[in-house]
C-alpha cells in the first residue's frame, strides 16, 4: 500500500520513501489450540509509526504550504509478504511507480517496539556518508545508536539497496524473546520508545526532503 505527500518546486521530482511490513506469521494449531501470532513488535510497531509519520507530515504540510521553497515528495510504503521473502518491497524495487533513479533515499522501520534502555540499532548507515550526520541531527533526547549491519538483507531496506542502489536505513529496537511467537502481543510494547522513534523517522524525513544535493 502506497500513499503520498507531494513535493514543491525543484524537488518535487525526487522521492523520499519511508516503509514498514505489515505481514506477520498467521496463525497455528498446537495441542487442539489456535494459536494467533499477533506480530505487535513484528511489525505492526513499524506500521503504527509509519501511519503516524504520514498524518503529522501531511497535517504539518497542508497547514503550512509555503514553508520552505523546495521538498521532496515523500511516499510512505506497507509491505505485504515480507516474512517469506521481501517479495512486497521487492515488487515496488523491482517495478517502481516512479522512476527509479527519483528516489532518493529510504527509511525502513522494521520492529521499534522495544526500545531497551534507549538503544536502538541502525543497519544501512554505511549506505551513504550522510546518514550519520543525519541520524546525529535527528536523534531525539534519550536514544543511543548502536551501528550493526548483521542482518542488512533480512529486511525490506534490502529491496532498495540491492535493486534500485538507493541508501537506506532499518530502524530496529532489537530481537526479544517474543520473536515469532504468539506472545508479541501489544501489552509489550513500549509505547513511549516508538514515540521516540517516531520523532526519529520525523528528523530523518524532514532532512532527507529538504537538504540540497545528493546522497
Amino acid at each position: 500500500m502506497i500513499a503520498t505527500l507531494p513535493g514543491v518546486g525543484a524537488l518535487a521530482g525526487e522521492w523520499v520513501v519511508i516503509g514498514a511490513h505489515y505481514d506477520h506469521l498467521g496463525w497455528r494449531e498446537t495441542n487442539g489450540r489456535t494459536e494467533v501470532f499477533n506480530g505487535a513488535d513484528d511489525n505492526a510497531s513499524g506500521t503504527a509509526v509509519v501511519l503516524e509519520v504520514a498524518r503529522l507530515l501531511g497535517t504539518w504540510a497542508a497547514a503550512h504550504p509555503d514553508a520552505v521553497p523546495a521538498r521532496r515528495s515523500i511516499m510512505f510504503q506497507t509491505y505485504g509478504a515480507e516474512e517469506i521473502g521481501l517479495y512486497g518491497s521487492r515488487q515496488f524495487a523491482v517495478t517502481p511507480t516512479v522512476p527509479g533513479d527519483s528516489v532518493y533515499a529510504m527509511v525502513n522501520l522494521d520492529m521499534v517496539g522495544m526500545l531497551r534502555d534507549g538503544m536502538l540499532t541502525i543497519g544501512g548507515a554505511g549506505t551513504s556518508s550522510v546518514w550519520s550526520r543525519l541520524l546525529d541531527d535527528a536523534r531525539p533526547d534519550g536514544v543511543t545508536f548502536v551501528f550493526n549491519d548483521d542482518a542488512l538483507d533480512r529486511s525490506d531496506q534490502w529491496s532498495f539497496i540491492s535493486f534500485l542502489e538507493v541508501p537506506a536505513v532499518h530502524l530496529f529496537t532489537g530481537l526479544e524473546q517474543y520473536y515469532h511467537t504468539p506472545a508479541d502481543d501489544p501489552p509489550l510494547l513500549n509505547y513511549d520508545g516508538m514515540s521516540r522513534v517516531a520523532r526519529l523517522a520525523l528528523g530523518l524525513l524532514w532532512d532527507l526532503a529538504t537538504r540540497p544535493g545528493a546522497m
